[in-house]
């Protein structure tokens, strides 16, 4: 708009502003919002083939016209409510703040793991695992061993730690990379990179398999892991900002969808695709059926500290409608033994992929 109001100021007419129009769809963003209710979280969900960004809700929020008015008392005391709140209202837990993504990472440990040739049927030790070098054990409940796609249906922790030592930290760090973290996804409002620490030994990287340690990420970044497996591997740009008019509707900008990474082959994307329905059908995430719709998830549940009470996460794709999405939960409100991503996030996930049927 920067030509435009330098020829008003050249002619003296009135300023006229633009229209932005926004990638998100009415009923999505509803249903987010409705479902995620009081929960302290967040909602993304995206086009998987374009970037487009269908739902973005953030939990607490506020209302900015408290902040707009024309009495500045009234905004200087709306903002200093806001800002010492210890609910953090303005913080956009979407794309601004990372966490302990739990293990809607194995995605990620599964994705490198099918890249270093390993198949969905390859049987895995699922034993306890004792972290090397250390007197931490990782109990397993999941048997002795078990295929790769029951590892993940199960969400076996022993199973991924082992996997993800054997991978290795430089495999783990790159396929991360591949889906996009270490950058910052979005270009219209500010966002952060998520993370996968870049010096590791071997304990923490078994840790880390599990999305513990120091692994961190944006509930926008782990709706585009899920994003990319629906669509063949490839990792799109997200953006919300659909196109801009002037007030006479000329079109003064158009987003085109681009292509970020290239994240698995489309043979592996396939593969993976298969074993996060296998999660959805008869695994942890089965809150998330639908009929007649086919959906491929999995959950997370995060207990850093032992203290608080878990974060849920569940990250998930559908076909039709064709949609991928995240949701993250930061306090679950139960113990942190109970498989929190499944049992209140999952719900959330049907909720929105229901209102784009």
């Amino acid at each position: 708009m920067f030509v435009n109001r330098l020829i008003d100021l050249a002619t003296g007419s009135t300023p006229r502003g633009a229209s932005v129009q926004t990638t998100l769809n009415a009923k999505a963003q509803k249903a987010a919002a409705d479902a995620l209710g009081s929960k302290k979280g967040a909602v993304v969900a995206v086009n998987p083939s374009t970037g487009a960004i269908l739902a973005m809700v953030t939990s607490p929020s506020f209302d900015p016209n408290n902040l707009a008015t024309h009495q500045l008392s009234d905004a200087r005391a709306s903002w200093a409510k806001l800002t010492t709140d210890k609910n953090k209202p303005m913080a956009n837990r979407a794309a601004r703040e990372i966490f302990p993504p739990g293990s809607t990472f194995k995605v990620v440990v599964s994705a490198a793991a099918l890249e270093a040739g390993y198949e969905p049927d390859s049987v895995l030790d699922t034993s306890s695992y004792r972290l090397p070098g250390t007197n931490t054990t990782i109990t397993s409940t999941c048997g002795s061993s078990q295929t790769l796609k029951r590892a993940l249906e199960v969400s076996c922790n022993s199973a991924f730690a082992r996997l993800g030592v054997k991978l290795g930290a430089d495999a783990l760090r790159e396929q991360s990379e591949k889906f996009g973290f270490g950058t910052k996804p979005l270009t219209d409002i500010p966002s952060v990179a998520s993370r996968f620490p870049d010096e590791i030994d071997t304990p923490q990287t078994g840790l880390a398999s599990i999305g513990g340690y120091d692994v961190a990420a944006t509930p926008l970044q782990m709706a585009m892991v899920a994003a990319a497996v629906r669509n063949d591997g490839i990792v799109m740009q997200p953006y919300l900002v659909e196109s801009v008019r002037s007030a006479d509707l000329q079109l003064l900008s158009q987003t085109r969808p681009a292509q970020l990474s290239l994240a698995n082959s489309a043979a592996n994307a396939a593969k993976l695709r298969q074993m996060m329905v296998g999660v959805v059908e008869n695994g942890t995430g089965w809150r998330a059926q639908i009929a007649g719709v086919t959906v491929g998830g999995k959950t997370g549940t995060a207990n850093s500290d032992n203290v608080r009470t878990p974060y849920a996460w569940f990250i998930a794709w559908a076909d039709d409608p064709e949609v991928a999405l995240c949701v993250f939960v930061q306090d679950a409100e139960m113990e942190a033994t109970d498989v929190a991503g499944g049992r209140v996030a999952a719900p959330i996930a049907k909720a929105v992929i229901e209102a784009l049927r």
